[in-house]
């Protein structure tokens, strides 16, 4: 697999969970927020899904960009 600089990026980690949270956070706002009179009843569906887009983004983009060891190449310690 060639090397792109999405991986092993801790900065890109960080920015894609705190997108991941963000998204968490603004779709419990918009679509649970509402039955705990947070908001009034004008609240958008679209905005709580853009939320939960935001979200998935964020943990697509941590999961492409978590930190590895570079024992991933390398043989593992238990063969003998």
């Amino acid at each position: 697999m060639q090397n792109s600089p999405l991986q092993n990026n801790p900065l890109v980690f960080w920015v894609g969970l705190v997108l991941f949270f963000v998204g968490i956070v603004a779709a419990w706002l918009y679509l649970i927020g509402p039955h705990f009179a947070i908001f009034g009843p004008g609240v958008h569906i679209k905005h709580g899904l853009a939320a939960i887009l935001v979200a998935a983004v964020g943990a697509v983009v941590a999961s492409f960009a978590r930190p590895r060891g570079s024992a991933m190449s390398e043989a593992t310690r238990y063969d003998r």
